[in-house]
């Protein structure tokens, strides 16, 4: 079922010291004290530079991606896939500190996503109405990683609607794994932000170009990391192959995954007890106490 409602557009300035921040895979972008601590000029021709070649890395290595398509900015391992990496699993750490989300990508202004966006352009876009751009996602647990790269993707160019798929959770569940949260939770989490103008709700797991020419998007915007799914290598492929794809940058220390991780060390702890207790639900309190 399809879904559209619009929005108004965002400011036309957006403050480069916004708070807030999806994933901790990236390479190793700046952090935010080293990000502010650089002039402006600097910092914006940095973060291309870094990205840039980040990108190109990722590219170069995409048939050699064993990392599952899980569109909640999560990458986990391609058993999700049913695919078989023939590598074993890590051995599990001993000990974890929780990280949270770096705020480096909520420095990014509108010039500088622009800017960014444009060193990857090899098709003109459309000048003569706005550009539809096409993000998707399970946005599972929605959280502040998600917000920020659905801001890059509307601030893509200076005026762009922004379409957003969210997968079902029957969907997610014959690829993936149940979402916590349900169908209306998700898609509504992702309709009432300040960034989409439309909402797909059901949508495909591997987009293809009847998906593309049925809904007019011109670019799809996802983060660089090649994502493998049953029978793709990269679902994106078809897309970068046309010069449709524009990348968007991760925020590092948060993802769907973090977040569940956090949530059952902190109740493992026993940080939660009181709370169930006074919510008359002591059955479910930790065994820690």
């Amino acid at each position: 079922m399809n879904i559209n409602r619009k929005r108004g557009e965002p400011e036309a300035i957006i403050s480069s010291s916004r708070d807030g921040s999806e994933e901790d895979n990236d390479l190793d972008p700046l952090s935010s004290s080293d990000y502010e601590a650089l002039p402006k000029q600097h910092q914006q021709q940095q973060l291309k530079t870094d990205e840039h070649e980040q990108f190109k890395n990722v590219q170069s290595q995409s048939k050699k991606a064993t990392d599952s398509q899980t569109y909640d900015g999560d990458v986990e391992s391609s058993a999700t896939a049913n695919i078989d990496s023939g590598t074993p699993p890590a051995a599990p750490l001993t000990k974890h500190v929780d990280q949270f989300a770096d705020q480096s990508t909520s420095n990014f202004t509108p010039q500088s996503i622009q800017s960014y966006v444009k060193s990857f352009l090899t098709i003109d876009p459309p000048s003569d109405r706005p550009i539809r751009i096409y993000a998707d996602g399970v946005y599972d647990l929605f959280h502040v990683g998600h917000s920020l790269q659905l801001r890059q993707a509307k601030l893509s160019f200076e005026n762009v609607e922004l379409i957003v798929g969210v997968c079902s959770a029957q969907t997610c569940q014959s690829h993936k794994s149940k979402p916590v949260m349900s169908d209306f939770e998700r898609t509504e989490s992702v309709r009432n932000s300040r960034w989409v103008d439309e909402v797909i709700e059901d949508a495909p797991w591997v987009i293809n170009q009847a998906f593309l020419d049925h809904h007019k998007i011109d670019f799809v915007a996802h983060d660089g990391e090649p994502y493998v799914a049953q029978g793709h290598e990269d679902v994106y492929t078809f897309v970068k192959a046309q010069g449709r794809f524009i990348p968007t940058r991760r925020t590092n220390g948060i993802s769907t995954s973090d977040l569940l991780a956090r949530i059952l060390r902190q109740y493992k702890s026993g940080q939660f007890d009181k709370k169930l207790i006074k919510i008359d639900q002591p059955e479910l309190c930790s065994t820690s106490r």
